[in-house]
């Protein structure tokens, strides 16, 4: 069976915040939220805030037009659109009007199973497809009109008890993962010290010193039709890690498959994104990539192993200090920022002992199996919560 469909307004009180100027934005105080900031507390649970304002408006606000309250509903509506923060016991926070939708309760209605029903996908779907006119908004009037499936109030509870011990178990294992990265980036600067200073005098060397070959991609036409080969494009360098999830292919002549011809263990760059925190981000070539070929976006790098260590020099790009030195070799054009081949020849390498860069690569390939054992486990608990999800809200959860 599956649930009877009502529209948030019937349920809910939605509305937004009342008006905050910047001038009356403080450096302490009570917590003030933008769009950002419930996308964080979102994901996390947690939000290290940077903007507040004064007790005295909380409190002048509190008493004229109310302020969160527990069980309460925001949902960001600008940015990052359609996440969604329930307020906690003791939350004490004022947010800014216009980014963030507010959905106060007028009946009985359960706020986690609330929250997991606007996570659905033919929810969100309705969110980011609801900006009409206005580019990037989900507004109180599209809220309104926002329709989820609603069962009786005993089954919503059980609803979200079955579904928030699958997001439990999801959540610990990208902890998990998270503490290894953690882990290998402290043993890193344990090793070898922080970029930046360079606190054990390593000798400085150009990036340029130890390629064979820069090369930019090719900028024929790809598809999703498997013919020709693998070829990989931004979206697939996610998170400085290779993933194939949206694989297309590019049908070249044999001469230019030659020339683009991924390896084992070459480097490729992004070279071209609208965040200039992506810009410049790198993935290491594996084994099972090789013979892929990459778009014009890219820039490969084949490195010289007898003069460096791959893993090395792998964890020393995606490090604070080599991510600097790669915002400021950045241009910009048209909203874009941009790197090339030469401003990645001129970074600045530090270069420990061959002994020491080894001792590390055999840390890193330790390291980096339990990961992805890690990383294929979330990947059964992330399917596990999608079918449960989607049995959920259709009526097929056996709920006894």
């Amino acid at each position: 069976m599956s649930w009877p469909k009502c529209r948030l307004d019937e349920y809910f009180e939605i509305t937004s915040s009342k008006r905050v100027f910047k001038s009356e934005w403080k450096s302490s105080g009570v917590p003030f939220y933008r769009a950002r900031e419930v996308v964080k507390l979102s994901q996390d649970g947690y939000v290290d805030n940077e903007l507040f304002i004064s007790e005295a408006m909380f409190q002048d606000y509190k008493s004229k037009y109310g302020v969160p309250a527990t069980g309460d509903i925001l949902i960001t509506g600008v940015g990052t659109l359609g996440k969604v923060y329930i307020v906690r016991e003791g939350d004490k926070f004022y947010f800014k009007d216009g980014n963030i939708i507010w959905l106060k309760k007028k009946k009985e209605i359960d706020s986690k199973y609330v929250d997991y029903a606007i996570k659905t996908s033919a929810v969100q779907s309705f969110i980011q497809n609801s900006s009409g006119a206005t580019v990037g908004t989900y507004t109180i009037s599209r809220a309104n009109e926002t329709e989820i499936p609603l069962p009786p109030l005993p089954i919503q509870k059980k609803i979200a008890a079955v579904l928030a011990k699958a997001d439990e178990l999801r959540r610990r294992r990208e902890e998990q993962i998270k503490r290894l990265d953690d882990l290998l980036h402290a043993t890193f600067l344990d090793m070898f010290g922080d970029p930046v200073t360079n606190p054990k005098g390593w000798p400085i060397h150009r990036l340029g010193e130890f390629v064979k070959e820069f090369r930019y991609g090719t900028s024929g036409k790809s598809s999703y039709e498997k013919v020709g080969y693998p070829i990989l494009r931004i979206p697939n360098i996610i998170g400085d890690s290779i993933v194939l999830g949206d694989l297309q292919h590019n049908d070249m002549k044999e001469a230019e498959y030659e020339r683009l011809r991924l390896i084992e263990n070459d480097l490729l760059f992004v070279r071209t994104n609208g965040n200039p925190d992506y810009t410049g981000r790198c993935a290491l070539i594996e084994k099972e990539q090789e013979g892929f070929v990459y778009a014009s976006y890219l820039i490969r790098a084949r490195i010289d192993d007898h003069r460096i260590v791959h893993h090395y020099l792998l964890s020393l790009l995606r490090s604070e200090g080599l991510r600097s030195q790669l915002k400021r070799k950045s241009k910009t054009s048209a909203g874009q920022f941009n790197i090339n081949i030469e401003g990645l020849s001129g970074l600045d390498i530090l270069l420990p002992s061959r002994p020491l860069q080894e001792k590390f690569s055999l840390f890193y390939c330790s390291l980096m199996r339990k990961k992805f054992e890690l990383i294929k486990n979330s990947h059964s608990l992330e399917n596990l919560f999608s079918s449960l999800m989607q049995r959920a809200f259709k009526g097929e959860l056996d709920l006894k």
